[in-house]
């Protein structure tokens, strides 16, 4: 299908035809891989005049948003953090958000669902084949169904609400085997096992059982001990599945507080946090802190044509869900370039949720409303007022450059988008360029550099063979000379690197080329 249609954002036309199977698979230059590398901590608050920008813009998305109250987090790779809470948890009787406000994220939980079963894979006690049958042998195509289909959504599994329900009738409390029970009672089967994508929130909930099953104690505390704890989040809890959650805003339809069943979808959504905690979630999750980085890459690897309808009624949007990762396409008003992100969107009756990271600028924003509004809106307008705040840079992917024999080495660049020559920080792995950190890598570049990474010979996204030691002596200093004539390069180059990554640095400057300046060697040899 990817072949015939083109990339992803051609597919305006796709959704019309409904293909059997709506796969869109993931091209190089759409899951960048600076979307994957390492994260560092942001710790500090951005500096005082982009706070008073998103101070301003978010009271004013809330003026337009028609729901109570907001609350909203940010982190700007090099500049720190930002948030803020504002308006009313209830508006009858009214009653202020506090400052750090938990909001209900709703299916922004899948995430962490998602990532428990996939942690219960690599531990062994669970494979993505398995059938649902093992669990629930008298449901629906129960022989056929498997984990995989059901993380991905194309299960065939029927949703709930159903479509043309009213969710203010049928979004009532139930205990989950009663949403399992009613389920299977409905013969809830929307599509064969595989053979298309359909969201399901039942299929979460049955997930959600499974791993109580396989580890003996109740789904919140599974996903607390293996996602939340281990990132220090004490103000985010996974919710037990209760009739209401206390002090937890309100839901809103109409300006009207809703009756409070935030818990009800247990696995389909159950986490409550303030949005400085979801911003750290999501930045942990997107930089492999919560699944290796392999697992994430798999997640990421098919897309499946999001068809729940427009999401935004004020700016084009293109969704695409993998494996309890979403990718977006947002186009900006008066602008001809999609903001592209990796995120989650969540919502009730009268609420609504978003987190994502921007995979272009490398920030991380957090939102949610406990009323129903246009989050992408805001959520693009509160990126655009951070991303101006940063220097434009650019980033590159896999430029192939060359050594004497003709071997072709890949490089991740990410430099200064002004017109200029820069001083070159080079690094070169066997490891893969992806774990070094994007955000470092923007943190020098911001500042005025060129920062190179490079995957040594036979290494990951470089071609020849990989020998230990045999060849970067002179891949090293050829790729000295490469840089040195690159336009935006001033011909002065400083290496770093540590154990392999630091012993390349010194058999290259055995016979240094002009172009090196400097070396910052660390936990390495210079003679083995």
């Amino acid at each position: 299908v990817a072949d015939q249609v083109g990339p992803a954002h051609g597919l305006e036309g796709f959704a019309q035809q409904r293909p059997v199977v709506g796969i869109v698979v993931a091209q190089e230059s759409l899951v960048q891989p600076a979307a994957l590398l390492a994260a560092d901590d942001v710790d500090l608050s951005v500096p005082s005049d982009l706070a008073r920008n998103l101070d301003q813009a978010i009271a004013g998305i809330l003026a337009r948003s028609g729901a109570p109250g907001v609350t909203a987090a940010i982190a700007v790779p090099g500049l720190g953090r930002w948030s803020a809470s504002l308006g009313l948890a209830s508006a009858a009787p009214p009653q202020a958000l506090l400052p750090d406000a938990r909001f209900w994220w709703a299916s922004v939980g899948k995430a962490f669902t998602v990532a428990t079963v996939l942690k219960l894979i690599e531990e062994g006690k669970l494979q993505g084949t398995d059938r649902l049958a093992t669990w629930y042998p008298r449901y629906p195509n129960a022989q056929r169904i498997t984990i995989e289909q059901m993380l991905t959504h194309t299960s065939g599994i029927g949703s709930f609400p159903q479509p043309g329900e009213d969710p203010r009738k049928t979004m009532v409390y139930m205990p989950p085997e009663m949403i399992i029970e009613r389920s299977a009672a409905r013969g809830a089967v929307v599509a064969c096992p595989g053979e298309r994508w359909s969201y399901s929130n039942t299929a979460m909930v049955m997930l959600g059982r499974i791993i109580e099953r396989l580890e003996g104690r109740p789904f919140h505390e599974v996903v607390a001990a293996k996602v939340i704890q281990p990132l220090g989040l004490p103000r985010m809890i996974a919710a037990p599945p209760l009739p209401h959650l206390a002090d937890v805003p309100r839901e809103h339809l109409d300006g009207q507080p809703q009756p409070a069943f935030n818990a009800v979808t247990f696995a389909a959504g159950n986490i409550v946090a303030n949005a400085t905690d979801m911003v750290t979630f999501w930045r942990a999750y997107i930089h492999g802190k919560v699944l290796p980085t392999t697992v994430l890459r798999d997640s990421m690897r098919t897309f499946h044509l999001f068809d729940r309808g427009p999401v935004s009624p004020a700016l084009r949007t293109d969704m695409y869900f993998g494996r309890g990762i979403m990718l977006f396409e947002v186009w900006p008003e008066a602008s001809g370039k999609p903001q592209r992100w990796l995120a989650h969107i969540g919502g009730g009756i009268g609420s609504t949720a978003l987190v994502l990271h921007d995979m272009d600028s490398g920030i991380v924003l957090a939102i949610a409303f406990n009323g129903r509004t246009d989050i992408v809106l805001a959520a693009s307008t509160l990126l655009r007022v951070a991303s101006a705040a940063r220097p434009a840079l650019i980033n590159e992917f896999n430029v192939m450059s060359p050594t004497r024999d003709g071997t072709l080495l890949a490089n991740d660049i990410v430099r200064p988008a002004a017109p200029g020559r820069y001083p070159v920080l080079f690094f070169r792995t066997p490891y893969g360029k992806a774990r070094l950190g994007y955000d470092a890598a923007a943190w020098w570049a911001e500042r005025g550099y060129a920062v190179v990474i490079q995957d040594t010979r036979g290494r990951h996204d470089s071609d020849g063979k990989w020998s230990l030691l045999v060849h970067e002596a002179d891949d090293g200093r050829d790729s000295h000379e490469w840089l040195a004539r690159q336009p935006w390069s001033d011909g002065r180059i400083v290496t770093q690197g540590s154990s392999y990554d630091g012993i390349v640095l010194w058999l290259a400057a055995r016979a240094p080329r002009p172009a090196l300046r400097g070396m910052r060697s660390v936990v390495s040899h210079s003679d083995l």
